[in-house]
């Protein structure tokens, strides 16, 4: 038996009995030390306690940070921090410790701050010390007791939370129609938020179809003859979709009073599944009777056992006429259902396997079989069941394809170009003649592991592979260079152009096509061309002779060498698309006497007028020149403004040398008379 007054926190175990007892660890805070040893000293040897004590509030409060406590026992009087303060300091940091007061001063006042405080107890030292130690052994075993049946509960409640709330379910529970506890699931299934829906009829989230499913179900919860009911019904979602639930019912007393449990499942999927599998049975059997491939049934014999309704369009037989029959006398070719039933034994099923048929009327179909064998629960082969495709019109048109693909091959072989077809890893499958000196590449070997991208030198492997991929994407590529390799090892520089093959029945690339044109010649003939560009434009700009090109459309410079710019006077940007008569021509607007008077200059002299205004007599000879296939006047321009001064100054001597000879005969003449 328990000594009365000494500490039995032991808790309840689920079988009645009790487990080990939890010690009760109590800080002791109190200024005077031999009343902290005595009362340390009783508690521990009379109940089940470990006491800790300190002399002041901050020891206390230095040793919670340490060391969890069950229940703090303070003195009222204390310098520095005083046993209400710790404890309003306690409650500010929202420590919900219990905390005992336990003091000799006893004024009134000092209990109500205590208790206003958040004091659990109040107890006076004083009296007889047995009795104090007894009542203060007794307040700590109470508060402690029941903080732990708290804490305890708590954990259940949070156990059994967590249960509700992790479960996959949607669990609720309702009283009088009025929901009063919903589980995160529920949120979730209607789309309303938990504040929400503790406000609603339960009635507003089901359909109103179903409402009478309901509505006789424990209407007041008392009802347990069927203590669990499950129901199929619909749930009205806050987005307006409505559900499929299947919903379990059963009485419960919540919080002590009648209430109805739920818990529900979304089966909109499932019943979603249940119709499409409905459908799709209704659809195959429609597909059955409709089929256009035969199905059929034979037993192991051979007799045909079941044919679908196409086996009219394929064999002109009635179901009916064949069932029962055999179905050899449908093979012209026996061998060939020979063959078909070795691969069937070997394999215990065929695909694409091609025959030949007979129909009523004589007339030969091809067809493709996909079989399989049907056996018994002992795994014993009972019977053959499968499909028939006709594939006449195929066959013809495969025929046909290849005799189209030996003409293209027929007319590849002639293009002087090299042609080339690959798969959709770039092996080669196809080679013109063209290719194979080129590259070196046996005729017998295409076909085989032959990429086409290692014809591509390293440094445009990457380009091209990027090229191809964006071709078998759909975006359309133009022509495009690269550098190949030939079989010697030399590089040479060719344009590619290549479209993608695509599946006949997806229209997905399983290829490319393409054509390849040697640019070697037209490469030299462009590196000739431009030496000799080159060589035309060093001895344009190099001449002292100006020259200018001009458009005889718009009558502006087209182009003018150096010569020309340092003759008449100004940059070159500004002179190109200058109208030539404000730099070079002195003939009025439309009075070119080349374009417009239709005449041919030729060394002609004359006086053009610079931007500037002056004055520069030259000699000019224009003639009509093709560049880049465009008409143009070339205009020599040989300023001759010396040759004009020397030809002013031998006038000019003539002149002085004519009036010096008339002067002299002037003299003569009078010296003669004057001899006379």
């Amino acid at each position: 038996m328990q000594e009365r007054g000494t500490a039995d926190l032991t808790p309840p175990v689920p079988n009645g009995g009790k487990k080990a007892a939890l010690p009760v660890k109590v800080l002791y805070i109190d200024d005077e030390p031999s009343l902290l040893e005595s009362t340390r000293s009783y508690l521990e040897r009379r109940g089940n306690f470990i006491v800790d004590t300190v002399t002041s509030a901050k020891g206390g409060l230095e040793l919670l940070e340490k060391n969890p406590y069950d229940v703090i026992v303070s003195d009222y009087q204390m310098p520095v921090m005083d046993g209400i303060e710790l404890l309003r300091h306690l409650r500010e940091q929202n420590n919900p410790i219990p905390f005992i007061i336990f003091t000799g001063k006893g004024h009134e006042e000092v209990v109500v701050e205590a208790y206003n405080a958040g004091a659990d107890f109040y107890i006076p030292k004083g009296g007889n010390p047995k009795a104090m130690f007894l009542d203060l052994t007794q307040k700590i075993t109470q508060i402690v007791t029941r903080r732990r049946s708290e804490i305890a509960l708590f954990e259940s409640e949070e156990r059994y939370r967590k249960v509700v709330e992790q479960s996959h379910d949607a669990i609720f529970i309702y009283r009088k129609s009025r929901l009063v506890f919903i589980n995160s699931q529920v949120e979730k299934m209607t789309g309303y938020t938990k504040d929400e829906l503790l406000k609603m009829d339960i009635w507003d989230i089901i359909h109103t179809d179903d409402h009478a499913v309901l509505k006789n179900v424990f209407p007041d919860g008392s009802r347990d003859t069927d203590p669990s009911r499950t129901y199929e019904i619909r749930l009205l979602t806050k987005s307006g979709e409505v559900r499929s639930i299947e919903i379990a019912l059963s009485p419960l007393a919540f919080n002590g009073i009648p209430s109805v449990l739920g818990s529900a499942r979304d089966i909109t999927e499932r019943k979603t599944a249940e119709e499409a599998l409905k459908r799709s049975e209704e659809k195959y059997r429609s597909i059955f009777n409709t089929f256009d491939d035969l199905y059929y049934q034979t037993d192991m014999n051979g007799i045909i056992t079941t044919l679908s309704p196409s086996c009219k369009k394929l064999t002109g037989y009635d179901p009916s006429e064949l069932v029962g029959t055999q179905v050899l006398d449908l093979y012209p070719y026996p061998e060939q259902r020979k063959h078909l039933l070795d691969q069937m034994i070997e394999n215990d099923f065929v695909h694409d396997f091609e025959v030949v048929l007979i129909d009523a009327n004589g007339e030969h179909h091809n067809a493709s079989v996909n079989s399989h064998v049907v056996r018994n629960e002992q795994n014993q082969p009972v019977a053959i069941e499968g499909t028939l495709r006709d594939i006449t019109e195929r066959i013809r048109f495969e025929n046909a394809l290849f005799e189209s693909e030996e003409r293209f091959r027929t007319l590849a072989d002639f293009l002087p170009v090299m042609v080339f077809e690959t798969d959709i890893d770039g092996m080669l499958t196809f080679g013109n003649r063209m290719i194979q000196p080129v590259f070196g590449i046996d005729p017998d070997a295409i076909g085989s592991k032959i990429n086409v991208i290692n014809y591509i030198i390293p440094e445009d492997r990457k380009r091209a592979i990027e090229n191809i991929k964006k071709m078998y994407a759909g975006i359309p590529q133009a022509t495009t260079e690269y550098s190949l390799i030939r079989k010697d090892g030399t590089r040479f520089p060719a344009l590619i152009s290549a479209n993608p093959i695509l599946d006949r029945k997806s229209g997905a690339p399983i290829g490319m096509r393409g054509a390849i044109i040697d640019l070697s010649e037209r490469k030299e003939a462009e590196r000739i061309l431009q030496e000799s560009e080159q060589y035309l434009k060093t001895i344009f700009n190099s001449v002292h002779t100006a020259l200018v090109v001009v458009d005889p459309d718009t009558h502006t410079i087209h182009d003018l060498n150096p010569a020309a710019v340092n003759l008449i006077g100004e940059p070159r940007e500004s002179l190109i698309g200058m109208p030539c008569r404000q730099a070079i021509c002195p003939a009025r607007k439309d009075r070119c006497p080349v374009t417009d008077l239709q005449k041919r200059v030729e060394s002609s002299e004359q006086i053009i007028i610079t931007p500037s205004g002056r004055k520069i007599p030259v000699t000019k000879t224009i003639v009509p020149v093709t560049i880049a296939k465009k008409e143009y006047l070339l205009e020599n321009i040989v300023d001759i403004t010396d040759r004009k001064r020397a030809e002013d100054a031998v006038q000019r001597a003539f002149l002085e040398l004519e009036r010096k000879v008339d002067e002299r005969t002037v003299e003569l003449s009078r010296l003669t008379d004057n001899l006379r």
